[in-house]
This record gives C-alpha cells, structure tokens and sequence, in this order.
C-alpha cells in the first residue's frame, strides 16, 4: 500500500527555497495563483493531471499566466456565465486546482445577456474565426521560435525573455476563450440529448470523424515508419541502444540512411515545433531532441503493423452516420428538427475536432519559446549548465539579465532547488488526488465536459482504493481485455505497445479513442492508483466499467 501524503503536510510545505509570493503572481485577473495554505483545505482542489512531473520554479510562470490569469480572463470574455475560471496552488512542486466560484446575480445575468448575444454569430462564424486565429497564432509562432539566441547579450535576452511571456499569456487568451464558447454550445447539444433519452456517449460519436491538424501529424509519423522500411533501415532504428545520437549516425553513415535524415528533418520542420508534456520548460521539442520521436518510430517498426488511416476514418465516418440514422429514427419529426438544428451548431463549431486541431498551434507549441529563452540566457551569461536557468523564477531571470542580479548570488540556491523539484518528482505517487470534501456538481464546462468531472466522477473519488470495479465515463465505444499499463506522464508514452488516462469524453484520449476505433474509458478517479502495470483489464467503452479481472504477479 502506498503512503499518501497528508493534505496538511502539503499546505505546510514552505515550496521552493526562497520563493515570495511575488515570484508567481505578478499577473492577476480575479485571483492570484500561489502556494497552498491550510485555510485553503476547508474547499475542494483537484491534483493537475498535465503536470504529472511537477514545475520547475520557471515552469510556474506559465500556470500563472494559462491556468490562471487566461481562464480567468477567458471566463469574463467569453463570457461563461457560471465560472470565473479556475483558482490554482502549488504544494511542493504540484499543481491543485479549483472552480473560482461566482456567485454575484447581476454578474450572471449580465455574463448571460452578452452570451446570448455572442454565441450565435460566434457559431455561424467559427471557421473563418478559426482561421483568422490559426494565420495570427502560426505568424506570432513563427517569429518567436525561429528567434536566433546564439551570440546574443544577457540585455537581448532579457528582451526575448519578456516577450515569450506575453507570447504565453496573448497564447492562452485566444486557447480559452475559444475553449468556453465551443464547449457552452457543446453543452446545449448535450442537454438536449439528455431530455431526447440519447445516451450520452452517444452524442461524441455524433462529431467524430473530422481530420484534425494532429491526425495529419500521425499520418505524416507514419509515412517516416514506411519510408524507413522501403530503404531498408529497420535495423538502424531496432538494433540501437540510444537514440541521442541515431540522426548523427545515420548521417555519417551517408547512402539510403542519409536520405531518410533528410527526409526526417523536413517531418521536424513541419511537425517538430512540439514538446512531449504541456508548456515544460525540462523538456525539449522535437526539435532540439528528436529521440522521443525516433523511439516511437522504432516501436512501430517492432510491432509490424501499419494502420490503415483511411479504413480508420473511413470506419468513424460510417460510425457516426449510423449513430445520427439510427438516433433519428427514434425521434419524433418535431424532435428530429430540434435535434437536426442542435447538432448543425456543433458541426459549424465543433468542439471535439477544434480540441485536436488547436494542440499544434497552442498547447504543444507554448514550451519552445519558453525554453529557448531560458537556455538562450544561460548561454550569454556563460553558465555550466544553461538548464540551471529553468531553475529561476521569472522575475530573477528578467534581474539576471539586465545586470541587476548577478549568477553567483543565485547558484548555490538553485542547487537547492534542483534537489527540491527532484525530491518532490519521485513522491508524485504519494500524493493524493484531490483535497477536501468533493462537491456534489462543478458549473465550469471546462472541469465537467473536458476533464470529466461530473458527479458521477466526483462520486468515485469517495470510492476506497481496493475496489476492483472502476465506473468512468464511456469516451469511444467496443470492449476490450489485456494486461494494464500504466503511465504517469507522457514522457512514458514510448512505452505503449501496439494491443496494450483522467479526462472527459471531450478529452484527447477519448477523441483518439473514436476517430482510431479504439475502446475507450476516462475519468476513473484514482485509477493510476487502483490499477497496476501487468494486471489483466476488461474494459467497456459502452457502458464505462472497467474490471480488474486478475493482479499482476509481483
């Protein structure tokens, strides 16, 4: 049994050596992000599952200006009537978060007003919105991750430093302001399928099926798998002990191989502006460190099998065309125009297709501009180790650089620091999913639709941790049995095998799930907890139950 830290552990927790409230709440909108405390345990927090690794004192600026400041931002813009977005804590080096409640009736009524005037030209709208956003987002990326920091001065640095911070925040702003209006209109589709008796499940597979700017990137992934078979390069990928070094060799080795690299470096150029984990300033892009992606080719080229991308869309397409042919023809003609009419504003504004698509323009992309910075400080300052900066918090690398703040004065402290975040990496299975008493419901669509917590979840958290029957929610349907594998972060997902997460049904998981034909099931509660790697899973994602059939042999 593992020992779960307690909650007022968490809150005593001083954080990282020598942190001020300052260094992660220079910019509020309704409330500052900071450090837990223990009157904050008398709510309700939820552990931050995109941070599985935890923050580096850096890394915090960034859940300043995206979880907090623009989904509060977002939550007046929009305007979402029953939120002002999410409050945010650090304990240790993890992330809680909480619905900001807002509980002012003239708030509401107005926030309802603007919305009811918005929504529908928003809706009618949304592909050339879409596209406006996607020509300003790829423009702004573009400049800022091509930004030459070799040679530069700590003072030039300094310069870029602040403007990957706006970059960051203008990023995340256009991230959830478009992430509320699509899913209140998603949420009316749902209530309407509520009253219609239309299973809830259901209603996704209505939407599926639709190419996203991420599935063009698996397809892309996969042409590099088959180009590497056609030059007969499988053993450079399945003899090698170390990807570090793979490209390097394979050029050198000039012929067949050097082409393929070639061929590699324009996938990166087009596909490479992406990091494994959300806006982590430890981890690199393909860019600057391909190997997680080589590994992956590399698994592919073990397993022997190639999807069939076209039957699998192909097969979501016919999927959702018999779902709405089948729904249809249990509804009355008065209910088919409602529901034709309902489901038309979810196509113009499709949630499940725009909650892929953005990845490549926003959420995989955010991290590269941040690490640059940082490393390209480092680097002018003539540091050791230019990671070490990852180490600072914002306000001390904007010192570091204009000169007011000298590297000697805060090296010994980062050493501190790096011992810190590590300590806190390895305990993050001791940590308890959420804190406080869980609610009976949560208003923002955000918690509810995309990380699924409905009640039915919030139910499950109350759950003891032996239980062997897991309840989620049904994210794509079919059933499947197998042994568990479990992940704690995405730097593990090379691991997967072919035939081998907490969300919603609106989740990346659950939206992969359906467009690739792949069982699904999300938001199990402490899942990662209940379920060990090796034990023998049934899995139902039609009705949402998973059963631990046998435990791993230890």
């Amino acid at each position: 049994m593992i020992e779960t830290i307690s909650a007022e552990e968490l809150a005593r927790d001083p954080g990282y050596p020598g942190m001020v409230p300052g260094h992660v709440a220079q910019t509020v909108y309704y409330a500052p992000f900071k450090k837990l405390t223990e009157p904050d345990l008398e709510g309700f927090w939820v552990l931050e599952y995109r941070w599985p690794n935890g923050c580096t004192p850096y890394g915090l600026m960034f859940c300043e200006l995206a979880l907090t400041w623009a989904m509060q931002y977002a939550s007046h813009h929009s305007p979402l009537p029953p939120t002002n977005g999410y409050d945010m804590r650090v304990a240790g080096t993890h992330l809680f978060g909480s619905e900001l409640a807002l509980d002012s009736a003239a708030i509401l009524e107005a926030r309802d007003q603007r919305l009811v005037q918005r929504l529908p030209r928003f809706v009618d709208d949304f592909d050339d919105i879409w596209s406006q956003e996607i020509d300003a987002l790829m423009a702004a990326n573009r400049l800022i991750e091509t930004y030459e920091t070799s040679g530069r001065s700590p003072e030039e640095m300094g310069d870029y430093l602040v403007y990957t911070r706006e970059h960051v925040r203008w990023s995340w702003e256009r991230h959830f302001e478009l992430m509320y209006l699509l899913l209140i209109n998603h949420a009316g589709f749902y209530d309407l399928c509520t009253e219609l008796s239309i299973p809830h499940a259901d209603v996704a597979t209505f939407l599926q099926g639709y190419d996203s700017r991420i599935s063009q990137g698996d397809r892309a992934l996969w042409q590099m798998v088959d180009l590497v078979r056609e030059k007969d390069l499988t053993q450079w990928f399945t003899s090698t002990k170390t990807y570090s070094d793979l490209l390097t060799r394979m050029r050198t080795a000039g012929g067949e191989a050097a082409d393929w690299t070639d061929s590699f470096d324009q996938f990166l150029d087009e596909w490479g502006w992406r990091t494994e984990t959300v806006a982590d300033p430890l981890s690199p892009s393909w860019i600057e460190d391909p190997a997680p992606v080589l590994k992956s080719i590399g698994t592919y080229l073990v397993s022997g099998e190639r999807p069939d991308f076209n039957a699998k869309r192909k097969a979501a397409e016919d999927d959702r065309e018999n779902a709405l042919e089948a729904t249809r023809s249990r509804l009355s003609r008065a209910e088919q125009r409602e529901f034709d009419q309902t489901l038309d504003s979810c196509r113009k504004a499709n949630f499940l297709w725009w909650n892929e698509d953005h990845n490549f323009y926003i959420d995989y992309r955010t991290a590269i501009p941040m690490r640059k910075a940082a490393l390209g400080l480092g680097q002018a300052l003539d540091l050791a180790d230019p990671e070490d900066t990852v180490f600072c918090f914002y306000p001390e690398l904007l010192a570091l650089a204009r000169g007011e703040t000298r590297w000697n004065e805060l090296s010994a402290q980062v050493g501190e620091r790096k011992d810190y975040y590590w300590s806190w990496r390895e305990r993050r299975h001791q940590i308890p999913k959420f804190l406080g008493v869980p609610p009976e419901s949560l208003s923002d669509p955000i918690l509810t639709e995309l990380d699924g917590f409905t009640p039915a979840f919030l139910e499950t958290l109350k759950t003891e941790g032996s239980a062997t029957v897991l309840k989620g929610m049904p994210a794509s349907r079919g059933s499947a049995t197998g042994p568990a594998r479990v992940l704690q972060g995405a730097d593990d997902i090379h691991q997967i095998q072919i035939g081998d997460d907490q969300g919603g049904t609106l989740s990346h998981a659950a939206i992969v799930g359906r467009e690739y034909g792949i069982p699904c099931v999300v938001a199990l509660g402490n899942a990662t907890a209940r379920i060990k790697t090796g034990d023998t899973l049934a899995l139902d994602g039609t009705t949402g139950k998973v059963t631990i059939l046998q435990r791993a042999q230890l």
